[in-house]
């Protein structure tokens, strides 16, 4: 498959969002990337107008690069925050392999933070409400928040109460 069968199927898939035609974006990645397609789907459900906007797009054999854009208003609830009627942004690079046709592996990087802030007090702050006053931090006080971070001996999981 050419390169520029590789960019079009890139293509599809932003058309697919932008017309909320989500099954068509299944039938263009592996199974084995249901995760992506579910979060685009929570996406279009929170922002039902967003548009997926191709920034660019660099292919080379079996790979592709893309940057992109997706905008949209907060219409509905995502992620447990209420809909706010405001405008999001959140922009993102992927590099995808394609094999067979379809988008086999992909790798990405998106703004989440840009997206709806990183804590608590940005989550407040979407609902217009004040963020709650911040304690000062000491260095020994963010050496015990790190350490109550770390994983429990042999476990993957931590928990975090900072």
């Amino acid at each position: 498959m050419p390169a520029t069968e590789h960019v079009h199927l890139i293509e599809q898939i932003a058309e697919g969002f932008n017309t909320g035609a989500l099954d068509a974006i299944t039938e263009l990645v592996s199974p084995s990337l249901a995760g992506f397609t579910r979060d685009l789907a929570l996406l279009r459900q929170a922002f039902p107008d967003a548009r997926f906007t191709l920034e660019d797009i660099l292919a080379d054999g079996d790979k592709l690069a893309d940057r992109y854009t997706i905008a949209g208003t907060h219409a509905r609830p995502f992620l447990g925050i209420p809909a706010t009627g405001r405008q999001i942004h959140l922009a993102g690079i992927s590099i995808v392999r394609v094999s067979g046709g379809k988008i086999a592996e992909r790798w990405a990087v998106t703004d989440q933070l840009g997206l709806l802030g990183n804590s608590a007090p940005c989550r407040q702050a979407l609902r217009d409400e004040p963020a709650p006053p911040r304690t000062p931090r000491t260095a020994n006080h963010l050496e015990k928040e790190a350490r109550s971070c770390l994983p429990v001996s042999g476990s993957l999981t931590s928990s975090c109460s900072a």
